[in-house]
């Protein structure tokens, strides 16, 4: 029984470590949208239309679109990481799953292994009592 117990705090353990590797994916894939809102913020404002009543305020409003699209860039960037994460902590995830379900799959063949010894030993001991009658009865009649 002490494996079994051992068995049972290592799946609590890889349980609790999916749950971890799937709010990280949560909090990555949260991450990702932010920058993605980032991004469509700044391109949204990039593709509105420029009117411009004179050459400073031309020349002022390209400045600034430089700096815009430079701040673009800069969150498709970021998206991009967003996105490296996400991916990272997917398959974080999907290895902390494999090892817990690997766990599982170790557990129920141990439980599936003591089901067996205990039916072994309960059909040697109906086969005791039978025997023990059968011998009974047969000294019985001689």
């Amino acid at each position: 029984m002490p494996r079994r117990n051992a068995l049972a705090a290592v799946l609590r353990v890889r349980k609790v470590q999916e749950e971890v590797a799937s709010a990280e994916v949560a909090l990555a894939r949260a991450e990702a949208e932010k920058a993605r809102a980032t991004l469509r913020r700044f391109e949204d404002r990039l593709e509105s239309p420029v009117t411009a009543t004179g050459s400073a305020h031309w020349a002022g409003i390209m400045a600034a679109r430089t700096s815009l699209a430079a701040e673009a860039a800069a969150a498709r960037a970021l998206v991009g990481e967003a996105d490296g994460v996400v991916s990272e902590r997917l398959g974080a995830w999907a290895e902390a799953r494999a090892a817990r379900r690997g766990v599982e799959r170790l557990a129920e063949r141990q439980a599936a292994a003591l089901r067996a010894e205990q039916e072994r030993r309960e059909q040697l001991a109906v086969d005791d009592r039978t025997g023990a009658d059968h011998h009974r009865r047969t000294r019985e009649t001689w």
